[in-house]
């Protein structure tokens, strides 16, 4: 009789995760080490931008300033300021105070921005008096605006038409918060005596537009106007 022999077992398929683990893994570090060298190249771009850029050149005695916001503002044609009613009209350019453009500002300040030496506030040789320039240009012009107007002949150009404007808001804001508190004079009066003479409510005179009260220009016929009839 023969003898027992047990019934060798086939193994038992294994069910370690190490291989997959160690795989993925690995590829996660990959992913971290592709980031990282994306990140660093991403910065030294935006560093290196001010070398290889061309840069916009100044001269040395150009007063530097803060730059202000742009915004984008439709001019029109008629409006309170250009009303046929004249007295009106002439009210609203009375009331506007060019004087809110002069400002008091620290003299240390201003010197490390390159402004030129001016004169002092009185009984503050700490301060300089300036007179920022877009109140000046309601009567003395500087910067040109090449924007092109439409015009068909009818008396009005550029009515309701789009510009490419600095905030003037912002800068009404920043001359209330350095008034030098000075006003504009008619008579021959002292220098000292123009000061001293603060608005409280940091207001230069200039009326905001009700644009909602305008009427839209409609213009004319263009083709009455390519006609010779306009």
């Amino acid at each position: 009789m023969a003898s027992y022999q047990p019934v060798p077992k086939e193994p038992e398929p294994s069910f370690s995760l190490e291989g997959p683990y160690i795989e993925v893994k690995g590829l996660r570090r990959r992913w971290i080490a592709y980031g990282l060298v994306l990140f660093v190249l991403t910065n030294l771009f935006w560093l290196s931008r001010p070398f290889w850029m061309p840069q916009e050149q100044f001269p040395s005695q150009l007063a530097r300033t803060d730059d202000l916001d742009i915004v984008y503002q439709h001019f029109w044609w008629n409006t309170a300021y250009s009303t046929e009613n004249h007295s009106d009209a002439d009210y609203l350019w009375d009331e506007i105070n060019p004087a809110h453009g002069i400002v008091s500002v620290d003299r240390e300040w201003a010197a490390k921005r390159g402004w030129p030496l001016s004169g002092y506030p009185p009984g503050d040789k700490s301060k300089a008096v300036y007179l920022l320039e877009a109140y000046h240009l309601l009567h003395c012009l500087c910067n040109a605006d090449n924007t092109p107007l439409y015009t068909f002949g009818d008396h009005t150009a550029g009515d309701g038409q789009l510009h490419r404007c600095k905030d003037w808001q912002q800068l009404r804001s920043w001359a209330a918060e350095n008034s030098a508190c000075y006003r504009d004079s008619v008579e021959d009066i002292l220098y000292k005596d123009h000061f001293g003479f603060c608005r409280g409510n940091g207001d230069d005179g200039v009326k905001p537009i009700d644009y909602g009260a305008i009427i839209p220009h409609v213009g004319i016929d263009v083709k009455a106007y390519d006609d010779g009839a306009a």
